[in-house]
């Protein structure tokens, strides 16, 4: 019954974000509802009008492959969307005994090898790891609570986030994205949803990206962070799959560029640190 509603609601709101004009159609005057009609996503997409409600209300139906990927394509959807697409219509279980252990030997030692930031991340934007570098940059994840260690609590719960984070609102829509994917890959996961619900009680900017009902993959970007000793670091994202819902984020520079120097002098600041026994991270 939650797969369906799922299902209902990312169908719903993809249909919504594709319009007339993308769709090839002509957009006539009286359209009372954002996107495409039900009966207009049922002629892209080869199937009667009944049969996409059907879909769209939740009931039980089995559709083929090639009437996913003729929805797919009528709704636009990204590599990502029809993953998702095809998880919610097809299913799928699996237990948090699944999970990397916090203690993996080698994730640590990678961490401790990389000289440019780094964090490993898992199932949901669940903090694994990362190394000086990156909590230098954003916060020390190891002092969270095991229950609150996700990227997307420090993201939305944590307010120094937004001061650290320049490109907060892009971050936040994808790890959003992120953690939707996980919560439907796997639905027996108890942490994952006691997160959902915490944070839908206690963001509304988490509520807004939530009920959008998008879905999102690491992917490479731009990411640019505030520090205070340093001033603006604009660092390039890489992302490195390690494990089959885990993922090795790497932020560096081009060299011979200004945030070239400014990710030394981070590393001067993490040097200076760690000689210091004494001083707390950030």
């Amino acid at each position: 019954m939650e797969r369906n509603t799922a299902l209902r609601d990312f169908l719903r709101s993809r249909r919504a974000q594709v319009s007339p004009a993308q769709a090839g159609l002509i957009d006539g005057s009286g359209r009372r509802v954002p996107g495409l009609r039900r009966e207009e996503v049922a002629a892209l997409a080869g199937v009667s009008v009944d049969y996409y409600m059907r879909l769209e209300q939740g009931r039980n139906v089995s559709p083929s492959d090639s009437v996913l990927d003729s929805l797919a394509t009528a709704l636009r959807l990204s590599p990502a969307q029809r993953a998702q697409l095809y998880l919610l219509v097809r299913g799928r279980s699996k237990h948090e005994a699944d999970r990397v252990p916090d203690d993996h030997p080698n994730i640590t030692g990678l961490l401790r090898a990389v000289a440019v930031p780094a964090i490993v991340v898992g199932r949901g934007s669940e903090v694994i790891g990362a190394n000086a570098l990156h909590r230098e940059l954003t916060t020390d994840f190891d002092t969270f609570p095991r229950e609150r260690r996700y990227y997307a609590y420090w993201l939305f719960a944590d307010a120094g986030a937004r001061e650290v984070m320049v490109t907060w609102e892009h971050s936040a829509r994808e790890t959003v994205g992120v953690l939707r994917a996980a919560v439907t890959r796997f639905p027996e996961d108890r942490r994952l949803h006691r997160l959902v619900e915490n944070l839908n009680a206690g963001s509304p900017e988490f509520r807004e990206l939530w009920d959008e009902h998008d879905v999102a993959t690491p992917a490479p970007g731009v990411k640019v962070y505030r520090h205070p000793l340093i001033g603006l670091l604009a660092l390039r994202q890489v992302a490195a799959q390690l494990a089959d819902d885990v993922w090795l984020y790497l932020y560096w520079a081009d060299p011979g560029t200004d945030a070239e120097a400014a990710l030394q002098r981070l590393r001067d600041v993490v040097a200076d640190a760690l000689s210091r026994p004494s001083a707390p991270h950030r």
